[in-house]
């Protein structure tokens, strides 16, 4: 409370209120640990009944908010979601595309339902450079086609593969031992399952010298070529 003083007629009167400077108002805001700076009311002034002002003395209030990130969520690169979000054969969400920026250890996937009748199209082989599985929804969902122009994948050497629940037609081996539906380079793993080869020319799998290949319930139509000293491309040759 400012100290009253005797006004010359007698009455007490209250000393001026100090001012506060926009210099000092900037000054208790840096006090305040970089948060809000205080909110100061001016004080009011209210006349005696003779007439002479008098000082009515307000309180100071002083708002501090503060905010707590502590429970909100903190984003985190997460894994690549494997997954065959499109019937195209190229493009983001293609077979080749994500096929390509899988990592080793990874599983294949299909959102989308790409029947025989209206197969993915690829414009060249899908090249399996990482040990992965390709899981398909079931040979009569899921086709691939080479289009003719190539074969339809490419397991390369010391790659460990896994292809199931897959149609896969129309690859193009470009010889008549080199497998049009997967052609399984030396030293590469392979294991294929409920998976049907039709319509390509060459065998539906080749597997080359050293490597090791695995073939399950699968079905073999109308696929052209020969026979390689092969084994497992014996088994996988034309039906």
């Amino acid at each position: 409370m400012p100290d009253p003083v005797r006004h010359r007629d007698g009455h007490l009167k209250s000393r001026p209120w100090p001012m506060l400077s926009r210099a000092r108002l900037a000054r208790a805001g840096s006090l305040n640990d970089g948060r809000a700076a205080p909110f100061v009311t001016a004080p009011a002034e209210s006349h005696c009944q003779h007439g002479h002002p008098r000082l009515v003395v307000a309180s100071f209030v002083i708002t501090v908010v503060t905010f707590s990130v502590a429970g909100l969520p903190i984003a985190v690169a997460g894994a690549a979601a494997d997954t065959v979000t499109t019937c195209s054969g190229t493009g983001p969400g293609s077979l080749p595309a994500v096929v390509g920026s899988a990592a080793s250890g990874d599983t294949i996937s299909f959102s989308v339902s790409c029947p025989p009748s209206s197969p993915i199209v690829l414009s060249s082989a899908v090249d399996i450079t990482a040990s992965l599985t390709i899981e398909g929804p079931g040979a009569n969902n899921l086709a691939v086609s080479g289009n003719n122009a190539g074969s339809v994948f490419v397991v390369e050497s010391g790659v460990t593969g896994a292809v199931n629940g897959l149609t896969i037609e129309e690859g193009n081996g470009g010889g008549s031992s080199d497998g049009g539906g997967i052609e399984d380079l030396q030293g590469g793993t392979l294991s294929v399952s409920d998976t049907t080869f039709l319509h390509n020319s060459g065998p539906g799998i080749e597997d080359r010298q050293g490597g090791n290949l695995s073939v399950t319930d699968s079905t073999f139509s109308a696929n052209s070529g020969v026979e390689s000293t092969s084994a497992a491309a014996r088994r996988a040759a034309p039906t």
